[in-house]
């Protein structure tokens, strides 16, 4: 299992393997704290949102192919050096890789059931890693029998060494695998395929009470490769079907004695109840006749119901409920341009 960090996090240690994975929501309680004044409490609600796909494919193509498409180009070597903040270590960009890479987006597109993936056989490979243009691809299109041809042409992540001294005084040696898959999607006499550059990143780390003992203690370059690789493919097979992801809610409880009460609800699952307790809060604090977009303490209240009204909404799927109630709590904080807001813009930038 692969958790993702937001970069600025340096002294959170929770580990997973030694592997992080890119969450935005990591620093949720410390954003809240410092932007909303007062003293604010949260309780989370953790559930499984279905993202739609980021490209939209033809409801009528039903059969793919993936092929390996990228040039041969051996990675770079470079000496860590402790005492840099930050080193570039390497580009990592082979054969080896992209083969990996290439496995993982035809696994992920198969596993969601969506479109049947067909690979190539050990006497195309080499062919089709040669393809450039239209009428090559077309060919092969036909010898597949597939719809269209995703083509991964080029794939490579860019590592970057951090030394950190943690709060304790131990340290932290970190990498920053910053990965980068350039996608063709070639489908039956087209004039161009379709571009796609997907990226993310990913970090790997290891502590110690000395810089070297940190160091020895990051997973070995195999172990970087393997993880990155699949995570690599993950993310390309996430552009081109739907998925579900686990997200996490921060919900406010405090503040009030409604606020308590509807968290008591949210916690036994009863959201219809909590939801008339947060509207009940809502409405006093934001009479409907109220349309100025300045911020005024009274309203932080309301403005943290109507929050938490979103976030119900987005529990069972309803998300043009959610944007309703987001667009309120971001008005009640001030509008777009008040600082109190900014989270909550952030929030419906996820919504979308």
């Amino acid at each position: 299992m692969i958790l993702v960090l937001v970069e600025v996090v340096k002294n959170i240690r929770t580990v997973m393997d030694g592997i992080y994975k890119k969450n935005k929501w990591a620093l949720t309680i410390i954003l809240l704290a410092s932007m909303l004044e007062g003293c604010a409490s949260f309780k989370e609600v953790s559930f499984e949102r279905l993202y739609p796909a980021k490209v939209s494919i033809p409801e009528n193509v039903t059969k793919i192919g993936v092929i390996n498409n990228a040039d041969n180009i051996e990675p770079t070597q470079e000496v860590v050096d402790l005492e840099a903040i930050p080193n570039v270590l390497g580009i990592v960009k082979n054969t080896l890789w992209t083969t990996i890479v290439t496995e993982g987006i035809a696994q992920n597109m198969a596993d969601a059931n969506q479109f049947q993936v067909i690979t190539l056989d050990s006497a195309w490979k080499e062919k089709a890693r040669k393809f450039s243009t239209q009428k090559e691809f077309d060919s092969l299109i036909d010898s597949l029998d597939v719809d269209f041809i995703l083509a991964l042409k080029e794939s490579k992540m860019t590592d970057t060494y951090l030394m950190q001294r943690v709060d304790d005084g131990s340290f932290r040696a970190l990498i920053r695998g910053d990965i980068q898959n350039n996608i063709s999607l070639y489908f039956p006499n087209s004039s161009n395929p379709k571009q796609l550059i997907v990226q993310d990143t990913l970090y790997w780390d290891g502590y110690g009470s000395t810089k070297e003992e940190a160091v020895d203690r990051l997973p070995s370059s195999s172990n970087i490769l393997e993880d990155a690789s699949l995570f690599a493919g993950e993310s390309v097979a996430k552009y081109l079907v739907p998925h579900w992801e686990k997200v996490i809610r921060p919900l406010f409880y405090d503040d009030a004695p409604l606020m308590v009460d509807a968290s008591i609800y949210a916690k036994k699952n009863q959201w219809e109840q909590a939801r008339k307790l947060w509207q009940r809060i809502y409405n006093k604090q934001m009479p409907e006749e109220s349309n100025k977009l300045i911020f005024h303490p009274s309203r932080l209240l309301a403005a943290k119901a109507a929050y938490n009204m979103a976030v119900s909404y987005e529990l069972f799927g309803n998300l043009d409920d959610a944007m309703i109630w987001i667009d309120r709590a971001i008005a009640s904080a001030g509008g777009k341009k008040s600082a109190k807001a900014a989270w909550f813009l952030e929030y419906k930038e996820e919504l979308k």
